[in-house]
């Protein structure tokens, strides 16, 4: 077994990329293992290339269209001879590069292997970046939680 390639792992984020700009699930899925575990920003875990693809084409029929995906590999480092630790960050920008809404910095950890001769993503965790570091940070994340609670306990009645 062998680690991929400083050329797979660029392959790979291209295809993450342009599979998110083409608003396409299917291709974003493919990016991942048969056994993929993925967990997405909001907490959402889903097993599977085809999960993961149907997830995706869901939020880029609705919240995500016209956008595309930026991510940059800030780092890695080998787990085993077969499997690598990609350290990422990056964000989603609308086509035309501005901000848009649902979006913010993250940051991902990714285990990336080898199938078939590609890089395919193992495992995935992607974060928001919202650091608290004073008082009024450490509030909006009590006060977001407080109206997530809420919501949540009216859905389950």
């Amino acid at each position: 077994m062998a680690l991929p390639t400083t050329t797979q792992l660029q392959e790979l984020m291209d295809q993450l990329a342009n599979s998110w700009s083409a608003g396409n699930g299917r291709e974003f899925g493919a990016s991942f293992t048969d056994n993929a575990h993925f967990v997405a920003f909001d907490g959402t875990v889903l097993e599977g290339p085809a999960a993961i693809g149907q997830y995706h084409q869901a939020a880029f029929d609705r919240y995500l269209q016209n956008t595309r995906l930026v991510v940059s590999v800030d780092g890695t480092r080998a787990i085993d001879e077969s499997a690598l630790l990609v350290f990422a960050s990056g964000g989603i920008q609308s086509k035309s590069g501005g901000a848009v809404m649902l979006t913010g910095e993250s940051l991902q950890t990714m285990v990336v292997v080898l199938q078939e001769g590609k890089a395919r993503v193992l495992a995935f965790q992607n974060t928001r970046r919202r650091p608290i570091t004073d008082g009024d940070s450490a509030s909006v994340w009590r006060e977001f939680d407080s109206l997530w609670s809420r919501r949540h306990a009216k859905s389950n009645v």
